[in-house]
């Protein structure tokens, strides 16, 4: 709304504004929903946001506009410069999507019409796969007499065309780019064997030292150090942290880290790949291997680190979906774990390359650094941005997490003199000329004046002329080393060394080259740019070789990266079965977004394969996506033989009982897999539990006959819950306990099956009115849940405790719940965690007498996107202003309340009495006796006609599913209410 209003200058029309937004509802609904909307946002932007009788519009400066005005004063530049990335990034509506559109069209044009390089790349940055901007950057770059540049451009555009499309640049742009190929060949190198150069002269004085030996002083970043520096003492006297390193490539971002591991005593770090592909948290697993080399973490820690490190032993079971934090926990132990000995400098270079996990584990453990002897040092560049990364830092910043924030700015003329003069014996001329041609960037003023040392007689204009000049001398089994390593993307271990097709004495004698370095008893490139360089270099049929010996050389615990390559390479048919064991290992260690994208990469190169079809639809299940499981799901369906059909749809209701939560859809699956012969005490003891939850209960006996008759054990658990569930909907309550305990018991070996028998048990016992027993029945859950470090799990019982205990009038215990509650939903960071904390805060402030904190509390929930009940927490809200004396607010909680989204978990029947109390409580406030006592007698009257046990029963198995917490938290009892009603009657 606020971005329409923001967009749309002027004042429109109500009836106009609601039909953009709530097109498909009545016009009396959708007007309703438009003054929600401008109250909720008036609330967070205030008075700028104009509304009257029948017309609503923003006063504010808005950047899109001034972008507008700007480009009609012909100022521009002036415009370029405000528009810092893409118009209403993450809007999909397309309203946006067109608004969108047409700014990119107006920013490319003005970029264009500028000449300017830099403005170039940021129009084809901000439209990665459009032509037009792509084409005016190549141009560009061609013009400045860059043609690497402007060919490496065009490379990373086809490739990116595609994969995301599948197609290939326009005709007119290829032969445009052949031209340039064309005119700026090199005069060719002398022949090689087998592809590599032939064998040379030894380099003349003057080349490069070998290995890190041979680095480069750190020259004019001493103020950068010094503040390293501090943030590192900060650390070691236990005020832990994390320092920021960010720069454009070449800067000295790694060299300037360097200086700071030589003086600490513990030093862990871990790199990103530049191309994608690798195992999910690969950077943590290199980072946990340093940390473990001094020794073994506790047991408790050892098999969930052994998903990242499989040489510790065999891994825990996998955990469930939500419970990615149960891994992350394992980290952070292990890091508390190693800092115990020494301070702990952990370093994480290049973020901006790391798959989504790994940025969220950096965030994760940052948020825990507070109270360790330990710096995190976190490298990056600045283009192109990262959004993720770009969210974990501002979170961290908010936070007073950042004890160093640096960005490498370009090297002052004198220091990249300093800089050329420390690497090679140079003229004063020759370090002028270095200069000028490295432009600040550290590592062309290193590599510029090596080549000048080497005898070239002017400074290289690129990179991979500079590289071009050290290759000349090498041999030929070097330079097919130097290949390998730039195919590779990341340092050569031993293993991975000895498998290729070099031998041991290449690899001593490649590090004389400069190009590579000493990298854990192997070799990698000295600098990522270096890679490039020598990659951008190699001819089509080269990078296919050198990937293929790539991929044959990885171990097989690298399945995503030998996909990469073996597609790189050409080679789809052999990426499939490795983008799946690729797929299997993230789902292992619960990085279900990455298994995603593994298994949809391999969809593409076989869309009818059922197998893959079915694997992806169950992931992006479990993954919170199901529209899109669904799609897969009726692919995977249709491609699957008939007589597979049964196990397919078996596998289907699983995980939309379990990941969905549909139980009416899993019940259609489990009914087809019967129809089909399928395996007939899976599928019956999952129509039960589904009959159990949404179907009718009293056919739920019937079902659990026919299972036992099969005595299968492995669906004892089924068994056990479906009867309690069944039980508990028919309000049955006391009965229910029982079985649900003993379905706990079976699945002790599952903590998340039997976390949710353990909760059912304690529902069913505080509906029965047994809050004793239900208190002592969560609390064993908490045991259980605790010894398997299932967070997610954990911050539900304490929200369950802490209702049981405020129910019981133990009021400070209840809020002391609370407050473990919010506390792992802050070391979740999770949102919707957070505002689920704040509304079962609110209601304990509230039964309390906290009437001023559950106001606040409640608030804050219904301004975020927990899995709350909003009707019941806007009536909760408004109980706590009537009794502060703020009816007019109060009030309008009230009409909110009316036009929230009812669902079955709201429990709808009970809605109407509640909604009468309040009523009564405002007019009390106001001081009106006779409408006080009409609206509590009304409410009376309600409870008094309240439905009956069954459908209470159903209300609470209705949150279970809906919500998917314990529904503790909405205790339904009509006679507690009555008494109540009664009580405020007689205050009258």
């Amino acid at each position: 709304m606020l971005a329409w209003l923001a967009l749309h200058p002027g004042r429109h029309r109500r009836a106009g504004v609601a039909a953009v937004f709530w097109p498909d509802s009545l016009d009396r609904s959708a007007r309703g929903n438009l003054r929600t909307a401008l109250w909720a946002l008036r609330g967070v932007v205030g008075d700028c946001v104009v509304v009257e009788r029948d017309r609503i519009g923003l006063d504010a400066w808005v950047d899109a506009r001034a972008f507008d005005a700007l480009c009609a004063a012909g100022r521009e530049v002036d415009a370029l410069a405000l528009a810092r990335g893409d118009l209403l990034a993450g809007l999909e509506e397309e309203w946006a999507l067109l608004a969108r559109d047409q700014h990119r069209e107006r920013y490319c044009e003005l970029a264009a019409a500028t000449g300017s390089v830099a403005w170039a790349r940021r129009a084809a940055a901000l439209d990665p796969l459009a032509e037009a901007p792509q084409r005016v950057l190549i141009e560009r770059l061609a013009a400045t007499g860059d043609v690497p540049a402007a060919l490496g451009a065009h490379t990373r555009f086809a490739e990116r065309l595609r994969r995301q499309l599948g197609v290939a640049p326009s005709a007119s742009l290829r032969a445009r780019v052949e031209e340039l190929r064309e005119a700026s060949r090199a005069p060719a190198r002398p022949a090689r064997d087998a592809g590599a150069p032939e064998a040379a002269a030894e380099a003349p004085a003057g080349a490069v030292p070998r290995g890190r030996a041979g680095e480069p002083r750190l020259i004019g970043r001493a103020s950068e150090l010094e503040t390293l520096r501090s943030a590192w003492t900060a650390a070691v006297a236990g005020r832990g942290g994390v320092a920021i390193v960010e720069g454009e490539a070449g800067t000295g971002k790694t060299r300037l880290v360097a200086e700071l591991q030589r003086e600490a005593p513990r030093v862990a770090s871990g790199a990103a790949l530049p191309f994608g592909g690798g195992v999910p948290l690969s950077l943590w697993a290199e980072l946990l291997r340093d940390l473990l080399r001094d020794g073994r973490p506790p047991a408790a820690l050892v098999g969930e680190c052994a998903r990242l490190v499989p040489e510790l032993g065999t891994p825990s079971p996998a955990p469930a979906a939500f419970e990615r934090a149960r891994l992350y926990e394992a980290v952070v132990g292990v890091v508390a774990w190693a800092c115990v000995r020494s301070p702990l400098l952990l370093v994480l270079e290049d973020l901006h390359d790391a798959d989504a996990a790994s940025v969220e584990l950096a965030g994760y453990l940052a948020r825990r650094l507070e109270t360790l002897p330990a710096l995190l040092v976190l490298t990056r560049r600045e283009h192109p941005r990262a959004p993720n990364v770009d969210a974990v830092v501002h979170a961290l910043r908010s936070r007073g997490l950042l004890t160093a924030e640096l960005a490498l700015r370009p090297l002052p003329d004198d220091a990249a003199a300093r800089l050329a003069r420390s690497v090679a014996v140079l003229d004063a001329e020759q370090v002028a000329s270095v200069v000028a041609g490295a432009e600040g960037n550290a590592l062309l003023a290193v590599e510029g004046a090596r080549a000048l040392a080497a005898g070239e007689r002017t400074v290289p204009a690129t990179l991979r002329a500079a590289v071009r000049v050290t290759a000349r001398g090498l041999p030929a089994e070097v330079w097919r080393l130097v290949e390998l390593a730039a195919a590779a993307g990341r340092p050569l271990d031993p293993a991975t060394l000895a498998a290729l097709p070099v031998t041991d004495d290449a690899a001593v004698r490649a590090l004389d080259c400069g190009l590579l370095v000493e990298h854990d008893h192997g070799v990698g490139f000295r600098h990522a740019l270096l890679r490039d360089a020598v990659y951008a270099d190699l001819p089509a049929p080269r990078r296919a070789w050198a990937h293929t010996r790539i991929a044959e050389a990885l171990g097989s615990t690298l399945a995503g990266e030998r996909a990469r390559h073996l597609r790189l390479a050409g080679r789809d048919e052999l990426a499939v079965a490795e983008l799946v064991r690729a797929a299997a290992a993230a789902r292992g260690m619960a990085a279900l977004a990455e298994a995603e994208a593994f298994l949809t990469e391999a969809v593409e190169i076989v869309p009818r394969d059922a197998s893959l079809l079915l694997e992806l639809a169950e992931v992006q299940a479990w993954a919170g996506r199901g529209d899109r499981a669904l799609a897969s799901l009726e692919r995977a369906l249709a491609a699957t033989a008939p007589d597979q059909q049964a196990g397919a749809h078996l596998r289907a209701g699983a995980w939309l009982r379990g990941a969905v939560c549909d139980p009416r859809a899993a019940l259609t699956h489990y009914r087809a897999a019967l129809d089909a012969g399928g395996d007939r005490a899976a599928a019956l003891a999952g129509s039960a539990w589904c009959v159990a939850v949404a179907g009718d209960p009293a056919q739920v006996e019937t079902l659990l006959a026919e299972v036992a008759e099969l005595a299968d054990e492995r669906v004892a658990h089924d068994i056990e819950s479906a009867r309690g569930l069944a039980l508990l909907r028919r309000g049955h309550f006391a009965e229910a306990v029982e079985p649900l305990l003993a379905g706990a018991e079976l699945a002790a070996e599952r903590p998340d099956l039997a976390y949710t028998s353990w909760v059912n048990a304690t529902v069913a016992a505080s509906a029965s009115g047994d809050f004793e027993r239900a208190l002592e029945i969560s609390s064993r859950a908490l045991t259980v849940v605790g010894r398997f470090n299932l967070v997610g799990l954990a911050l539900q019982l304490h929200a369950a405790r802490g209702h049981l205990l405020s129910r019981l009038g133990r009021h400070a215990e209840g809020l002391a719940a609370m407050a473990e509650q919010a506390r792992l939903a802050d070391r979740l960071d999770d949102p919707a965690l957070r505002a689920l904390a704040d509304n079962d805060a609110g209601l304990a402030r509230l039964a309390a007498g906290d009437f001023a904190g559950a106001e606040a509390c409640l608030a804050r929930a219904l301004d975020g996107a927990g899995a709350i009940s909003r009707p019941l927490a806007r009536l909760a809200r408004a109980e706590a202003l009537a009794a502060l004396g703020r009816a007019d607010e109060a009030d309008a909680e009230l009409r909110a309340t009316v036009v929230e989204p009812v669902g079955t978990a709201d429990a709808a029947a009970m809605l109407a009495p509640r909604f009468a109390r309040v009523q009564g409580l405002v007019a009390a406030a106001r001081g009106d006796s006779a409408e006080a006592e009409r609206r509590l007698r009304e409410a009376l009257a309600g409870w008094d006609r309240r439905v009956g046990l069954t459908e209470v029963g159903r209300a609470w198995v209705a949150s279970i599913v809906d919500l998917g917490r314990p529904p503790v938290v909405g205790l339904i009892e009509p006679e507690r209410e009555r008494a109540r009603l009664l009580a405020e009657l007689a205050a009258l």
